[in-house]
């Protein structure tokens, strides 16, 4: 799982359980509140390859991609974060 991913698990969860709950009065929560290290993403395909993904950040000034997989017509589920980065050190490590 990605360095930040957890903060966006934590907020689906938050509003998965209201959801459940059925309350209405349900209190509303600014995210950008919440302290956390935000980064400039987008989404890519799950067939890109590592390459391809970080040719990506670079032309666009992203600091990191996500997939995602659709379980249903509401309902997306993020795979991975994934960060240059990452990216650059994988390539490291094959190199040598």
């Amino acid at each position: 799982m990605g360095i930040f991913a957890s903060e966006i698990k934590k907020a689906k969860e938050i509003h998965y359980f209201g959801k459940l709950s059925g309350k209405k009065d349900i209190q509303q929560i600014d995210l950008m509140d919440i302290p956390a290290k935000r980064r400039q993403l987008a989404l890519v395909s799950l067939n890109s390859t590592l390459q391809n993904a970080l040719e990506i950040m670079n032309r666009e000034g992203l600091e990191a991609l996500y997939d995602m997989t659709r379980l249903d017509k509401s309902v997306d589920r993020i795979n991975d974060i994934t960060t240059a980065k990452y990216i650059e050190k994988q390539f490291r490590f094959v190199g040598n």
